[in-house]
C-alpha cells in the first residue's frame, strides 16, 4: 500500500512540474469576480465568488497582513454522465470515495463561471463543504460549481476552489488560510489513490496575484485537471416524480431551481449507494 500511495504521489508531483504555456485570461489589471481563462475545457471563471457578487476573501481573515483572494485551482472532467444530475451524484461519490465527503461546518452560498455560466456550489447542504477533516481541525476543503455541459458535447465539466484551512488563533469562531497548492495536491492525490479519477495535467488560469495588499498565497495559477473514471457509480432515481424531475434537470428554468432539483437527486443517489440499491424510485 505504502508503494501504490508513494507511485501516486509522484504521479501528481511529476504532473504538477508540468507548466504549459499561460491562458488567455480576461482580466484587467485588478482582479475582478467575472475574470476568465479560455482553456481547452471552456471558458473558467477563476475565482472562487462570494455571495455577494465578489471575490471570495476568506471572511474578511487576512494572511501575512494581506487580504486574501479565493482562486479556482481545480478542474474536474466527467465524460461518462448524460445529465447534470448525474453529473453531481457522480462527483459526491467520487469526493466521498476519496476521503472528502461533504462536511458541516463551513460557510455556503458560493458560485463559480464556466463558460459564461454562473453555477452555485456543491455540496448544495446545509454549511457544507467538501472536506478531508471535520472544521475544528486543520483541514483541506473546497466548493465545486458546474455541472457545465463539455465544450466535446458529451459529459460534463466542474471547477473548483480547494484550499487548506484552521482555526484562526485571534478569533476561533472563524478559519484562517494555509495554502492553495497543499489542498490541490492532496485532493488529486486522493482521488487518484482511490481509483476515483486519473490526472490529465495542469492548466494555466494566470489568477496568482500579490500587490502588497491582496494574495492569493501560494496558489501559482495553475488548476490542476482530473476526470472521473467509469468505477464511480451514482445510482440516481428510476421512477416516479422524483425519477423525473432528475432526468429532466437540465431543462428547469433558472440556476436555482436546477441546482435545488440537482441537490435532492444527490442525497437520492446518495442513500441508494448507502444501501447497495441498484434505484429508488
Amino acid at each position: 500500500m505504502l508503494g501504490a500511495l508513494q507511485l501516486v504521489r509522484r504521479e501528481t508531483e511529476n504532473t504538477s512540474l508540468v507548466r504549459p504555456a499561460a491562458a488567455v485570461t480576461e482580466r484587467a489589471a485588478t482582479p475582478s469576480p467575472t475574470d476568465v481563462a479560455h482553456t481547452a475545457y471552456g471558458d473558467i471563471g477563476t475565482w472562487l465568488i462570494a455571495p455577494n457578487g465578489q471575490i471570495a476573501n476568506y471572511g474578511g481573515v487576512p494572511h501575512d497582513g494581506k487580504t486574501v483572494l479565493e482562486t479556482v485551482n481545480v478542474i474536474i472532467l466527467d465524460p461518462n454522465s448524460t445529465t447534470a444530475a448525474e453529473s453531481a451524484a457522480r462527483l459526491d461519490a467520487a469526493m466521498t470515495r476519496a476521503g472528502f465527503p461533504a462536511q458541516p461546518i463551513h460557510s455556503i452560498g458560493f458560485s463559480g463561471i464556466i463558460d459564461g455560466t454562473t453555477y452555485g456550489q456543491q455540496p448544495a447542504g446545509f454549511l457544507q463543504a467538501f472536506s478531508d477533516n471535520f472544521f475544528l481541525f486543520p483541514n483541506d476543503h473546497g466548493r465545486v460549481f458546474g455541472a457545465a455541459p463539455a465544450v466535446t458535447g458529451t459529459g460534463y465539466v466542474w471547477s473548483g476552489a480547494f484550499s487548506t484551512e484552521q482555526l484562526n488563533p485571534a478569533n476561533p469562531f472563524t478559519h484562517e488560510y494555509v495554502s492553495s497548492d497543499v489542498a490541490r495536491a492532496e485532493l488529486a492525490r486522493r482521488l487518484v489513490a482511490s481509483g476515483a479519477a486519473t490526472v490529465v495535467g495542469m492548466v494555466p488560469l494566470g489568477n496568482a496575484y500579490d500587490d502588497g495588499t491582496f494574495t492569493t498565497g501560494d496558489h501559482d495559477g495553475y488548476a490542476v485537471v482530473l476526470q472521473l473514471t467509469p468505477s464511480v457509480v451514482a445510482v440516481l432515481p428510476t421512477g416516479g416524480v422524483l425519477g423525473a424531475a432528475c432526468g429532466l434537470v437540465d431543462d428547469l428554468p433558472g440556476p436555482v431551481a436546477r441546482q435545488f432539483a440537482t441537490a435532492v437527486c444527490v442525497v437520492a443517489a446518495q442513500v441508494s449507494n448507502a444501501f447497495g440499491l441498484r434505484s429508488i424510485i
